[in-house]
């Protein structure tokens, strides 16, 4: 992506004053890097990415009662307030920008001594009861739902648990539990154990104090010279901000997020209620746990770690409970885990040398990329210990030099900032659509193709041309490529060579529909270095109807696929002979009267499959295929129908079979996986004029989505012309 994307200014991190509160002591910034995808709000009011830590403390004071515990937890918190004033933040959003409103970290500080201990009373949450941690962590997640109106958590928080009948009883020499609650907004893990730490030993100072004297009164209007930095200006001069370098930084981990997207994992499962997570403890012995950690070494060298091990016995776990073995599943099929690692590495001396210590959200986060699963799958079918041990080993070694790559990358956590900001745009569902050109009106445009060098080629039904489009540059004009002689309309466009374009073309009236039989052609383009291209073959179809979406053959050149839109078949040619011939049939592609719409629409070929389009009956589905395209003999599989009326155009399929399908009638872009579960991305956007074809940009660029729409379409309102459309859809 162009480096507008990943711009960062110091300045938009800055603690500011709010000047127009009447007692000036509130303070505001904006979420940075990670903080903003944590602060995406409606991710952070049901909770998600929460931290929970519960630590277990004893005393051996003999007249220590519960309520002197609690009090002594709320003075410890009110001096932790003024030094870290992390503790107390509070978030906001800029409702000015509604369709991405930004987070905003707000710190205010208390008016007086009792504005304070009111928020310590608020902070320190006392339950008498024999329940568990856990069990205490499920209510806390029930009550977030009540009233149907989630919010999310308080910046930090403490539960205290004991298991006594009152605060009044002596708190002896019994465990109570401290369950720490953290908003992900301001901490990450670091971050609050550094914070729990500071405040455990507070408190274990507090209470084993003989003295009652009262706490010193706290100049409050003096706290916010201790409010923390953004991560971004506490950076080491190495971690760049603008430039080349950067700019491929940021695309590079963009690409690792694109194809981490692919990721194979646990169904999922239709539910009735809210879901908690199902958790599990193990608990290791000092002896069982020095074993572990000294295996860990032996297997996979002094970097080792039990991270490496944790992610293999994920990996098996999942292999174990969900084989990618079923049918569709693809030999490049991956397993992926977005791992956070911590970015405190990259901070100038003053952090990396321990003189200074960073309690917020600091970090970047490896892509780690387990392929070859479905062979791992077939291998562990034997329940065989040592394949088992084999597998485990290899991944985790894979693991530690994929945490190794990434950590040894320029500007890894300058560049993971800037993508975080675009992540938590794009997570918000409102994607950014832009119309990088749009036609006069009465050019209605059906089908595009991204070329190597990102340049877009289109076609224009209404007029049989094509059109080049400079996807960096929206204030150049489309530079018309080739007008397809004797023919008024082009469809479909497949890339058989990387530069030769095949193009469909015929002759159709957009108006009337009217179609002159034995006028459909597919004609072959050379785009290597001649301007503008020339047409270097022409292909008659004299039998078919009405040729619409192409695609080329995964397992050889020769052949392109052509559907029928009338016929309900797919026609093979064979570009090296010209011979042309029906290839595959089936009652999925053909039209159900007394509906009269087109129906095989569009088609793409994906290892051992040919994806389809039926406009007709509203179904996305795929047919398998042999080697050289012709049907396998199976019949046809629905992987969706009927989805909210909507009528499915042409599409874009993703190496890990998801599919990105246009839908003209619904004014829609949607992503459509395996199992048939749909997401509209995009829908009624007042730039999205009847999309009729997607396909996706090409290295730096893969996650933006192009889109060409009809515009105006005979017997149906729109604003104008086709249109050329520009979706940032990031690691959707």
């Amino acid at each position: 992506m162009n480096d507008k994307a990943f711009a960062l200014r110091l300045e938009d991190y800055t603690w500011r004053q709010d000047l127009t509160d009447q007692y000036p002591l509130e303070w505001k910034r904006r979420a940075c890097g990670t903080e903003a995808v944590a602060g995406v709000k409606e991710h952070n009011n049901v909770g998600n990415h929460e931290l929970f830590l519960n630590a277990i403390i004893q005393t051996h004071i003999d007249h220590l009662t519960l309520h002197d515990l609690v009090d002594a937890a709320q003075d410890v918190l009110i001096q932790m307030r003024f030094r870290l004033p992390h503790i107390a933040y509070t978030f906001s959003w800029e409702e000015s920008s509604s369709n991405n409103p930004s987070c905003l970290l707000t710190y205010q500080a208390p008016r007086d001594e009792a504005e304070a201990h009111r928020w310590a009373e608020q902070r320190v949450i006392v339950h008498c009861t024999t329940k568990s941690p856990l069990e205490i962590y499920e209510e806390i997640e029930q009550k977030r739902y009540e009233g149907g109106n989630p919010r999310g958590a308080p910046a930090f928080s403490i539960h205290i648990i004991a298991s006594l009948p009152d605060q009044a009883s002596l708190v002896g020499n019994a465990e109570t539990h401290l369950l720490f609650h953290a908003n992900h907004i301001p901490f990450d893990g670091a971050g609050l154990f550094a914070t729990v730490g500071d405040f455990i030993n507070s408190l274990a100072s507090k209470i084993s104090s003989n003295s009652s004297s009262v706490p010193p009164v706290i100049a409050w209007e003096q706290s916010a010279k201790n409010l923390k930095h953004a991560a971004i200006e506490l950076l080491a001069p190495s971690q760049e901000l603008s430039g080349t370098p950067f700019r491929d930084s940021c695309n590079a981990q963009i690409a690792s997020m694109m194809r981490s997207k692919d990721n194979w994992g646990l169904p999922t499962l239709p539910l009735k209620s809210r879901p908690l997570p199902q958790t599990s403890f193990l608990n290791f012995t000092p002896i069982e746990s020095g074993t572990i950690l000294e295996a860990t070494k032996s297997l996979l060298g002094t970097r080792g770690t039990i991270t490496h091990v944790t992610h293999a016995a994920i990996y098996l776990a999942l292999l174990k409970h969900n084989p990618p073995l079923g049918p569709g599943v693809l030999d490049t099929q991956i397993f992926a885990f977005a791992s956070p690692v911590d970015g405190r590495r990259f901070f100038n001396t003053e952090y990396t040398s321990g003189r200074k210590s960073y309690y917020g959200l600091c970090q970047s986060i490896a892509h780690i990329v387990i392929e070859d699963i479905k062979a791992d799958a077939e291998a562990l079918k034997t329940e065989n210990d040592k394949t088992w041990r084999e597998i485990m080993i290899r991944v985790a070694k894979r693991t530690r030099e994929q945490y190794d790559e990434h950590l040894s990358q320029p500007n890894v956590l300058s560049a993971a900032i800037a993508v975080m900001e675009f992540v938590a745009k794009m997570s918000t569902g409102a994607l950014t659509v832009d119309v990088l050109h749009q036609f006069p009106n009465g050019t209605r445009l059906e089908n595009l193709v991204v070329l190597s060098n990102g340049s877009i080629i289109v076609s224009a039904i209404s007029e049989g041309s094509l059109y080049l489009i400079d996807p960096e540059s929206s204030n150049s004009p489309p530079v018309l490529v080739q007008h397809i002689p004797y023919h008024t309309a082009v469809l479909g466009l497949a890339l058989p060579l990387p530069d030769t374009l095949a193009v469909i073309a015929g002759n159709f009236s957009t108006e009337t529909g009217a179609i002159m039989n034995g006028s459909w052609a597919v004609f072959l383009l050379d785009l290597s270095d001649t301007s503008p291209p020339r047409i270097i073959d022409e292909f008659p179809v004299p039998g078919a109807q009405l040729l619409n979406g192409m695609t080329t053959v995964p397992s050889s050149t020769n052949y392109l696929l052509m559907a029928d839109s009338i016929l309900g078949v797919v026609w093979r040619l064979n570009i090296k002979t010209g011979v042309v011939e029906k290839a595959i049939s089936d009652p999925l592609f053909v039209q159900v009267p007394p509906n009269k719409n087109a129906a095989l629409n569009g088609v793409h070929a994906l290892g051992e499959y040919l994806y389809f389009t039926n406009s007709n009956t509203a179904i996305i589905g795929k047919i398998r295929i042999l080697p050289d395209g012709l049907s396998a003999g199976e019949p046809a599989e629905v992987i969706t129908s009927d989805f909210a009326n909507f009528t499915y155009d042409d599409f874009y399929v993703s190496p890990a079979g998801i599919v990105f399908a246009a839908s003209t009638t619904e004014d829609s872009v949607n992503r459509v996986t395996q199992n048939g579960t749909q997401t509209v991305l995009v829908q009624n956007d007042v730039e999205l004029d009847h999309p009729v074809a997607v396909d996706f940009g090409v290295g730096p660029e893969e996650g933006v989505m192009y889109v060409v729409t009809a515009g105006t379409i005979a017997g149906v309102g729109g604003t104008g012309g086709g249109q050329v459309v520009k979706v940032n859809v990031g690691g959707q």
